[in-house]
């Protein structure tokens, strides 16, 4: 089976200790929902992801004081729900959701890898 893009959907709150919006998964098969988070202006971190009241897989994070994560769930129910994101004290945040179908339901990612680092030009 190919993997295919399902929908996707965002928010994003200037300050605030969690983020709510509204996704739709499709009814396709092997369905996998990815939810990418900045957030930034201080040290929290996000204790927990739920769709539908389902928490979300952590697959890696990026950064210390401006930040990147992406967390996965396999198999998350169709329909409109809200995806939750909890954060441990108030902080700048953006989120996207990106659902998929035919992504495998047993190993759907590799480990994650990041990279940070700074430039100059003289």
């Amino acid at each position: 089976m190919t993997i295919a893009y399902d929908a996707g959907s965002e928010a994003s709150a200037p300050t605030a200790s969690s983020l709510t919006w509204a996704h739709t998964v499709g009814a396709g098969n092997d369905r996998c929902l990815v939810v990418a988070v900045q957030h930034w202006g201080n040290s929290a971190t996000i204790t927990d992801i739920t769709y539908a009241g389902v928490s979300l897989t952590h697959i890696g994070t990026q950064g210390t004081n401006e930040r990147a994560a992406l967390w996965r769930l396999l198999a998350p129910a169709a329909g409109t729900n809200n995806i939750i994101v909890t954060f441990s004290a108030s902080t700048h945040a953006t989120g996207q959701g990106s659902s998929w179908t035919g992504v495998h339901q047993t190993v759907p990612t590799g480990t994650a890898v990041g990279a940070s680092g700074n430039t100059s030009s003289t």
